[in-house]
């Protein structure tokens, strides 16, 4: 199975900094503290000082598209300068759930590496097989959706599918061949607010590596993530967490508080790993 430079960056933050924790970068220009402008250039400011404060805690950053997105039009620049700002040894995985017809998959791959400068990019596996490739031809890690953190999951996730009882697992096992025909390592979201179902994904998917949404402010159960995120060949989920470590602070400590937020689930990871074990 081959890595691609995200997997091969991942692995290695991972070890390096002893985590299994992604902070996801979704800057909401009114939550930021008093002493930041709710301006674009207040936006970067924050970013960036979230990342110097905990870039030996992660094993990658998680910058949301859609967050960049509402700046306007100077929400790509921001989004660039965020991304170069990440020591280049971390990983970045766009999160833009990206999902159309080849010929416009490509531009969103071009997107995606060139513009924004990213490892890796959620994608929707609706459209197919094909609307994935032009992804692997970018030399992009990529993670499809495939259970999702929301209350609403199971309005479409959990319809019944004619070989898995559940769509979500159909995705599981699909994917995975995919990625078995290209020999590439592709993941899969899988949330940790359902752990049966994040089990029954495990069971399908026994290759794939797992971005994991829902630790924090959405309560996710933190001990199946740990117990059945590891792959076959033993590659460490990626436990996602944006919210809770964010905004630990509206004060001018904003970044001091982030920190410590980060340590807390960094080492409450860390714990479980061992108590699981």
């Amino acid at each position: 199975m081959k890595d691609t430079l995200f997997w091969k960056k991942y692995n290695t933050a991972a070890q390096t900094n002893n985590s299994w924790l992604v902070i996801g970068l979704d800057p909401v220009p009114e939550k930021l503290p008093a002493n930041l402008s709710g301006s674009a250039d207040g936006v970067l400011n924050f970013c960036q000082e979230i990342i110097a404060a905990t870039k030996d805690l992660v094993c990658a950053y998680k910058p949301n598209l859609a967050f960049f997105l509402d700046l306007g039009s100077d929400g790509v620049n921001i989004l660039e300068k965020v991304v170069r700002y990440i020591p280049v040894e971390i990983p970045v995985l766009l999160d833009a759930k990206f999902g159309d017809v080849p010929h416009t998959a490509e531009r969103y791959a071009d997107f995606t590496s060139k513009i924004v400068g990213a490892d890796a990019v959620t994608l929707n596996p609706y459209i197919g097989s094909d609307s994935f490739f032009p992804f692997v031809e970018a030399g992009l890690g990529i993670f499809a959706i495939c259970m999702t953190s929301n209350k609403g999951f199971s309005d479409i996730q959990t319809l019944d599918c004619e070989n898995c009882d559940d769509l979500y697992k159909c995705i599981a096992e699909k994917v995975s061949l995919w990625g078995d025909k290209w020999g590439v390592r592709i993941g899969l979201v899988v949330g940790a607010t359902h752990p049966s179902n994040y089990l029954n994904a495990r069971r399908r998917a026994p290759r794939a590596p797992f971005l994991v949404p829902g630790i924090g402010a959405q309560g996710g159960y933190l001990e199946t993530c740990v117990k059945y995120g590891r792959t076959k060949d033993a590659f460490p989920p990626l436990i996602s967490s944006s919210r809770s470590i964010l905004y630990a602070s509206s004060g001018s400590d904003f970044a001091d508080a982030s920190r410590k937020a980060a340590i807390e689930l960094r080492d409450n990871i860390r714990k479980t790993i061992t108590e699981v074990s």
